[in-house]
């Protein structure tokens, strides 16, 4: 087997939470007078680390501290969290995975807390051997938590497969070691990640013909 371990991150990639983040950004938007954004901008211009994103959106943080809006996004996020599903084939892919004998993992910049509440309500907490969320609503870098557990593991990183939806996914895997494929239905378009130059796919269950 190629692979022992897949790491899969969780918000865009696992779980359809775009719709969800371009309303509330516009929520936010419109209350400072700043111009709307639609879903395709948004997928233009999302990134990592988070401030810079609310950077490119229009805000300067004279009227209000990144901080504070970061503080208002999470609490509506999580108003927001019913509306919300896996992405189309999750489920069986993660089976399929299963059945293959490769163990799964979710690495994400979501707050731990959540994480686990939304894995569990919609019944994939079981497929995952570890699951590892941000402490803060920041949404800092996650590698640390890669590096981390790869340091009290022991796991070698070749034998790992990161699947995400962002260039910053890219990167954490770049900075580890391993393999990565990127997820076009996420937080950021086919172009942004095609510059990344690993492979790109439409269809999560695309995964199992890489494995």
């Amino acid at each position: 087997m190629k692979y022992d371990w897949i790491i899969w991150d969780f918000n865009g990639t696992l779980f359809e939470d775009v719709n969800a983040n371009v309303e509330i950004c516009n929520s936010l938007l419109t209350e400072y007078s700043l111009p709307l954004i639609t879903k395709e901008h948004y997928k233009e211009i999302f990134g990592f680390p988070v401030r810079d994103f609310y950077l490119r959106m229009g805000f300067t943080f004279d009227d209000i501290s990144f901080e504070e809006l970061a503080t208002i996004y999470f609490s509506r996020y999580l108003q927001k969290g019913d509306i919300c599903t896996l992405q189309p084939e999750v489920k069986q892919t993660l089976e399929k995975v299963a059945q293959m004998g490769i163990k799964q993992a979710i690495l994400s910049a979501l707050v731990s807390e959540t994480l686990y509440k939304q894995t569990k309500e919609h019944g994939i907490d079981s497929y995952f051997a570890k699951i590892m969320g941000i402490t803060d609503i920041y949404a800092k870098s996650k590698l640390d938590l890669a590096l981390g557990w790869l340091e009290t593991s022991g796991l070698n990183p070749k034998k790992i497969l990161f699947i995400g939806d962002t260039n910053h996914d890219y990167e954490v895997s770049l900075a580890i070691g391993c393999d990565c494929i990127l997820y076009d239905q996420g937080h950021q378009s086919h172009e942004v990640l095609a510059r990344c130059n690993v492979p790109v796919i439409h269809n999560i269950s695309e995964i199992i013909n890489y494995i």
